[in-house]
C-alpha cells in the first residue's frame, strides 16, 4: 500500500505535538490564574508575560529547532523506514510550532483584562482565515 501525503503528515505530527504539550501546557494551565490575580497592575501583568514568554522560548526554541534538524533521521527511527517521507514534514511542523508558542498568553491575558469579546472576535477571524 503507497503512503499518502495525510498519513505521513499524522505520523509527522506526533512528535512536534508531544513536545508542544510537554513545554506549553504546563505554563498555560497557570497563566490564566495567575494573571487574573494581576490585573489591576498592569506593570506586574506585563512582567510576568514577559517572564513567561522568556521561559517558553528558552525550552521550547531549542527543543522544536533540534528537532527540525534531526527529525528527518528520528522519525524513521521511531516508526520505521517506511515514514521517511515524514521527516521534512516534521520538520516543517516544528519550527511552525515556534509561532504557536508565543501565542500561549494572549487568551489568558484578554481574559484577565476583560477583553473577552475581543478575543472572541479574534478567534473568530482566525477561524474563519484558516478554513479556506
Amino acid at each position: 500500500r503507497q503512503m499518502c501525503i495525510r498519513d505521513s503528515y499524522t505520523v509527522a505530527d506526533r512528535i512536534p505535538d508531544l513536545a508542544k504539550m510537554m513545554i506549553q501546557q504546563p505554563l498555560s494551565e497557570v497563566s490564566l490564574p495567575a494573571l487574573s490575580k494581576l490585573q489591576a497592575d498592569t506593570g506586574r501583568m506585563c512582567e510576568a508575560i514577559y517572564r513567561g514568554t522568556g521561559l517558553l522560548t528558552s525550552c521550547g526554541f531549542p527543543v522544536f529547532i533540534g528537532l527540525a534538524l534531526v527529525s528527518e533521521h528520528l522519525i524513521p527511527l521511531l516508526f520505521g523506514a517506511k515514514w521517511q517521507e515524514a521527516g521534512w514534514i516534521c520538520s516543517f511542523l516544528a519550527l511552525n510550532t515556534l509561532g504557536g508558542l508565543m501565542h500561549v498568553f494572549f487568551y489568558p491575558t484578554m481574559i484577565a483584562r476583560g477583553a473577552s469579546a475581543t478575543y472572541l472576535r479574534f478567534a473568530f477571524l482566525v477561524a474563519v482565515t484558516n478554513l479556506g
